[in-house]
């Protein structure tokens, strides 16, 4: 999947490579992507078929990697619901992307060479994820003047500040599988 916080962003899945809506309601930073794509899922409404369509299926994707075949678990049960398996378990093993095309080689490439780096990279990613949304946490989204009225509103962290509960357990429960794929006695076995 893509992040770019000045083109139109795509996912790729075995399926083939989708497009999100080219054109988001906040304007996006290297922290605020993902809000910024969820907020924007209401734009596949707007669009003509065959454009829907495509959108359509980016969501999907995005919801497919995002919960898997556990989708049944609530985030809060203290089972995560997240758990490394199919693609993701090879890319982690091998590196190998098998048919998904790569959209961003230059991130691909910062996963490294071994199962122990690639993990490496996946937790230094989540973990500064996680600490920002903790030191986003303790600012307001709005600021009010002594008169009562808005006196700065921080339009571009407003949708982050709305989902850092369900984005910091997101991203915890990812890093917790993740931790667990890498104790598992199968998992340096490629």
């Amino acid at each position: 999947m893509t992040a770019s916080t000045s083109s139109q962003n795509f996912i790729s899945t075995e399926k083939g490579v989708f497009r999100f809506p080219p054109k988001l309601f906040t304007p996006p930073n290297h922290n605020n992507v993902l809000p910024c794509l969820l907020e924007a899922m209401v734009l596949m409404f707007a669009e003509t078929t065959p454009q829907r369509n495509n959108i359509s299926d980016a969501y999907e994707a995005l919801i497919h990697y995002g919960v898997g075949a556990s989708s049944t678990i609530p985030l809060n049960s203290g089972n995560s619901p997240f758990y490394i398996d199919g693609i993701v378990e090879q890319i982690f093993n091998t590196g190998d992307y098998g048919k998904i095309k790569i959209l961003d080689l230059e991130r691909a490439r910062t996963l490294g060479d071994t199962t122990t780096q690639r993990v490496a990279a996946a937790n230094i990613y989540l973990d500064t994820c996680i600490n920002f949304f903790d030191e986003l946490a303790t600012t307001k989204a709005f600021l009010n003047n002594s008169t009562g009225g808005i006196q700065n509103f921080d339009r571009v962290n407003a949708l982050t500040h709305e989902l850092l509960p369900e984005l910091r357990e997101g991203y915890t429960a990812v890093r917790d599988a993740i931790k667990k794929f890498d104790n598992s006695p199968s998992t340096h076995s490629f």
